[in-house]
């Protein structure tokens, strides 16, 4: 079965358990997966941009016309990623972790961030 091409709103296509996704094409995007697999070397990293899903928030819209966020449409991702690193690691810890090693891309205006971590075969 192939698998669809990611659309602009998308950051990555969809990875099937033990892939990495295709390398995102927007900045902040790109930079989440790169210090992700840099950091964590994981066996499946999928990176989603959900920010066109929250345009129509006040905050947004004015991130959108590029008056409180300089890198515009990037301001919502969800990350699904599964790497032997978080193996023995609570949730909470595995949040902890994954947000301090992030927080040069959030401060780059990140508004939310949802994650879904796991180490292989771990129960979902």
């Amino acid at each position: 079965m192939e698998r669809p091409e990611p659309t602009p709103n998308s950051a990555a296509a969809s990875a099937p358990p033990g892939e990495i996704g295709m390398r995102p094409q927007t900045p902040i995007a790109a930079a989440l997966h790169d210090r992700l697999c840099h950091e964590f070397a994981p066996t499946r990293l999928e990176i989603i941009n959900d920010s066109e899903q929250h345009a129509h928030h006040v905050a947004m819209k004015q991130a959108h016309a590029g008056k409180t966020h300089p890198k515009g449409r990037e301001t919502h991702f969800r990350v699904v990623m599964e790497s032997e690193k978080l193996r023995g690691l609570s949730r909470l810890a595995c949040h902890q972790l994954v947000y301090k090693i992030l927080q040069p891309e959030i401060a780059l205006g990140i508004h939310a961030l949802s994650l879904e971590l796991r180490a292989p075969h771990d129960p979902a």
